[in-house]
């Protein structure tokens, strides 16, 4: 992996990498670039990770689009404004995947930069259609639970040694803390899983890069985050 970041934030995004499954199980190789000139002279990576603050960065973007083809290439954009707006539609007419990480690092989400790292933004906007166009997850519905988490108002199912989710099941809640709860997550979407999986208590990046497609604070948010999924605003 290539990062090509500003000097700033270069060190900071390598250290943090490195720490976050998949990312630290040392089959990951990454070289930090901090110019763009530089850039043009590195070996072609599998994923380039590539700032729009980066110096030098928006004239170069015709030579890395030819000479990276390869790469997945993913954009740190940063706050969304008009010169933000204005650099993705360049990056779109030069034929780069959208794969834009918005907001402040890791990113905003439903896509993040763990996330963008391993998929292609395409895929997971493909993801949603698909989920939209099933029949969902209904609000109330039967719960599956990871860890120690109290729910009251919900047919909930301890999923603490399930190597499968069965059907019956609409949503499953995640405690952050829970053993290898990543590697759980995992194994759920390798058997086939394609519903909702939840952090409970907050944000867990790990988390989200295993497979969770979001998170709630406390069992009221469960409802509202079903609704938002079945209708169209999927992974949230």
């Amino acid at each position: 992996m290539l990062l090509a970041l500003e000097e700033k934030i270069a060190g900071a995004v390598f250290v943090k990498l490195q720490e976050i499954s998949p990312f630290n199980d040392g089959s990951w190789n990454f070289r930090v670039c901090g110019g763009a000139k530089k850039l043009l002279t590195e070996p072609v990576p599998e994923v380039l990770v590539l700032s729009r603050f980066l110096s030098g960065s928006e004239g170069v973007l015709v030579i890395v689009r030819r000479r990276f083809a390869a790469a997945r290439t993913v954009f740190l954009i940063g706050k969304v404004n008009e010169r933000a707006r204005a650099f993705m539609h360049r990056v779109r007419s030069l034929g780069f995947e959208p794969n834009f990480v918005t907001g402040d690092l890791p990113g905003d989400r439903p896509y993040p930069l763990q996330l963008a790292i391993l998929h292609d933004y395409r895929e997971i906007a493909g993801l949603k259609e698909e989920l939209r166009a099933q029949e969902g997850p209904v609000p109330g519905g039967r719960v599956g639970v990871l860890g120690g988490i109290p729910l009251d108002g919900f047919a909930a199912v301890r999923m603490d040694k399930a190597r499968r989710i069965g059907r019956d099941i609409d949503v499953v809640l995640v405690e952050p803390g829970y053993t290898d709860a990543a590697g759980r997550i995992r194994l759920w979407r390798r058997s086939g899983f394609s519903g909702p999986i939840l952090v409970y208590g907050g944000y867990d990046l790990d988390l989200i890069a295993a497979g969770a497609t979001g998170s709630v604070r406390d069992a009221s948010g469960v409802a509202d985050y079903l609704r938002v999924y079945r209708k169209g605003g999927g992974v949230s």
